[in-house]
């Protein structure tokens, strides 16, 4: 079975619990540029959006061989972050906003 088709099967199964979807096969996810997320001033300023891991077991049988694996995938959480990069900015907040500072900050 194609891994397409695996992923569709993982998204039409998990995608029912009332939360966001998870992204879509083979996708980049980006902020929607409608989000309302804005910012004024000068600086480095970089946003952040947490996630949320998903995932699901599956069994697939054919010609007599069975393969069981896991699906993994994630959503976007209802967190987001908007915060300075500049020196003298305030100390992080929180262990989502230091690793969002490590990753983007330079």
């Amino acid at each position: 079975m194609p891994r397409e088709e695996i992923y569709r099967r993982f998204a039409a199964r998990v995608n029912t619990d009332g939360e966001i979807d998870v992204v879509a096969y083979g996708t980049a996810w980006e902020l929607d540029p409608d989000s309302g997320v804005t910012t004024q001033g000068p600086g480095d300023v970089a946003v952040a959006v947490g996630i949320t891991a998903v995932d699901a077991t599956f069994t697939y049988a054919c010609g007599g061989v069975t393969v069981r694996g896991t699906v993994n995938s994630w959503r976007p959480s209802h967190e987001t972050l908007i915060f300075d990069c500049s020196d003298d900015a305030d100390p992080p907040a929180g262990a989502m906003e230091r690793q969002a500072r490590k990753l983007t900050c330079r």
